[in-house]
């Protein structure tokens, strides 16, 4: 490759890093010629840096029209920082080199950001692993019984005002209610898909900082996640408002929809900076089909992923016959699910997210948006890699045994881990063997159908230090 300054005919040693892309080749005559808007400088063409430097910070990011929730006030809001990434590529290994702002709304992302703690129920077995990476990732853990607030499932509710807990009360019930067409289907027993919602057992004390809401939204059927222009989106299941117009007087489902958008945006009107995006699912939570990784990016199961999976995998000879049964049961959920999978992943890319499609879950068989025990059980073949949660800038917790035993799960995990790392997203495994339980966490968290984002929730250190 020749140097790119004009006239110039000399073979390029090394390039400077732009937005995204690999450019301006240069060579060792031509290296201090610089070109003002690329961001990170000099690497050698065999992908050795020689010298690293910055240009000057993008344009800071216009102030936030929104007030901030109560209790988020004195946050500081992290840095942009360069970010150094190698991707991979038809043509092999690309260094990829750009500015990772902060959005508007970075305090309300689903996401762990510098100065904020997870909190996690007392009683539930993460808090010892999340310890155990806490300080290199640089957030704080706490373990808190939130029983009496109502918080015993499900993340807390995050709306523009703040957290929010579930306090119930007698509404006039809709006697009028019908599952749409496309649902009807999947879910015939009204309660199941009202799983996960707790009411508070006593009047919450401290004002200040929760608020309540009388809408049965469950918080593992919402994502608060930035688009790629760092526009607040919350994600919103439609089982969400399916509840609230059954519990509601609410005449219609697209009021049910109405109400919880009031309930988000805190009474404003919708706007581009932040708005409600309602998705299809099949499972009863999104948090089981969706991940959020952060930068406009969402991890999705694919039950077209899961089939690769069962494909790719080396099973011995008398085995061999499971594998058929598991590309039938497969199948069936493609055809039974497969529309409402693709919708979801074309409702999340018009709104400038981007999908990468992985198998996140192992499900054999869907009862009413619950998934069911994986056949051939205790085989290893459960799993549950999307109910993580993602640090920032770009590290995702992720629920899973490195020491299993199971070779099926190992193919699996790696498999994951470098989808997301081809995305730019770093998976960390935390939960070794559940000594408590005495089973290993993939088949907890099978059995909870989640168990990480479901059983913590994440809040400013110096919020959980005045208000908890």
């Amino acid at each position: 490759m020749k140097c790119s300054v004009t006239n110039c005919t000399r073979k390029a040693t090394c390039f400077y890093l732009g937005w995204g892309r690999t450019k301006a080749l240069r060579c060792d005559q031509h290296r201090d010629v610089k070109i003002t808007h690329y961001a990170i400088e000099f690497y050698k063409l065999d992908n050795k840096a020689i010298e690293v430097k910055c240009q000057p910070l993008p344009p800071p990011t216009p102030p936030e029209s929104a007030k901030r929730p109560k209790g988020f006030g004195d946050l500081v809001k992290p840095s942009p920082a360069p970010l150094l990434r190698i991707l991979k590529s038809g043509l092999g290994p690309q260094l990829v080199g750009r500015w990772l702002d902060v959005p508007s709304y970075w305090y309300l992302e689903d996401m762990i950001y510098p100065g904020f703690t997870t909190v996690v129920l007392e009683g539930e077995p993460f808090f010892g692993w999340m310890n155990k990476v806490k300080s290199s990732l640089g957030f704080a853990v706490c373990r808190r019984s939130f029983e009496d607030l109502g918080w015993n499932r499900d993340p807390v509710l995050r709306t523009i005002a703040g957290p929010s807990l579930f306090l119930e009360r007698e509404l006039p019930k809709n006697t009028h209610f019908a599952l749409p067409p496309h649902y009807a289907t999947i879910w015939t027993r009204l309660n199941d898909i009202l799983g996960g919602v707790r009411s508070a057992r006593q009047a919450i004390s401290d004002a200040t900082f929760f608020g309540v809401h009388n809408e049965s939204v469950a918080g593992g059927n919402v994502i608060t996640a930035c688009n790629a222009k760092g526009k607040l989106r919350f994600i919103v299941g439609e089982v969400a408002a399916l509840s609230v117009f059954a519990e509601t007087a609410c005449p219609t489902l697209e009021a049910a929809k109405a109400r919880i958008v009031h309930l988000l945006l805190g009474g404003n009107d919708p706007s581009d900076n932040a708005s409600v995006v309602f998705v299809p699912q099949w499972a009863y939570h999104i948090d089981l089909q969706l991940l959020y990784l952060g930068r406009g990016t969402f991890a999705m199961h694919s039950f077209y992923k899961q089939q690769e999976l069962v494909n790719a995998f080396f099973f011995k000879e008398a085995d061999e016959a499971r594998r058929g049964q598991l590309q039938r049961c497969i199948a069936d959920l493609i055809q039974r699910y497969g529309d409402i999978q693709n919708a979801t992943r074309d409702v999340l890319e018009a709104q400038g997210f981007r999908v990468i499609e992985v198998a996140g879950i192992f499900p054999t068989s869907v009862d009413h948006g619950h998934i069911k025990k994986p056949l051939f059980q205790p085989d290893g073949l459960a799993f549950c890699f999307l109910n993580g949660l993602s640090v920032f800038p770009d590290k995702v917790l992720i629920g899973h045994n490195v020491d299993t035993k199971s070779q099926f799960i190992e193919l699996a995990y790696e498999l994951f881990k470098d989808e997301l790392a081809d995305a730019g997203f770093e998976a960390v495994p935390i939960g070794n063997h559940l000594k408590y339980y005495e089973r290993d966490v993939q088949a907890y968290m099978q059995k909870e159908e989640g168990g990480l984002r479901c059983r913590s929730t994440t809040l400013p250190t110096a919020a959980v230090e005045e208000h908890l």
